[in-house]
């Protein structure tokens, strides 16, 4: 019986050596594989500074009124453009009734005057 406790205790050593051996075959290729290793390197874009920030959003609030005073001179221009029509063709009517009322003065001066 004590052969028996022996074997399993020799058994038991033998079986931690082993296990202690292959951590430190695991730890000593693990360390020699990180050095092989490549480093990554993360790169982040440019920040901007405020006065940058600043800068574009004045440009942007620029190209935005100037865009706003382009639409209101277009629409400025349309709304002349119809006054112009109309006015225009105000002008001709008014062109055939002062022919129409030149023809009629006409006509009363040739016809003679009636007395009454």
């Amino acid at each position: 019986m004590q052969m028996i406790q022996r074997h399993k205790i020799m058994l038991f050593c033998g079986l931690i050596v082993l296990v202690c051996t292959a951590w430190m075959i695991a730890a000593e290729y693990s360390s020699s594989r990180g050095d092989d290793r490549e480093d990554y390197t993360f790169v982040v874009g440019p920040q901007k500074s405020d006065m940058q920030r600043m800068i574009e959003a004045y440009e942007n609030l620029s190209s935005q009124y100037l865009t706003l005073v382009q639409q209101n001179l277009q629409l400025m221009v349309s709304r002349d453009q119809q006054i112009l029509n109309k006015l225009t063709a105000m002008e001709q009517k008014i062109d055939a009734l002062t022919m129409q009322v030149k023809q009629l003065q006409q006509n009363h001066q040739m016809k003679p005057v009636s007395d009454k």
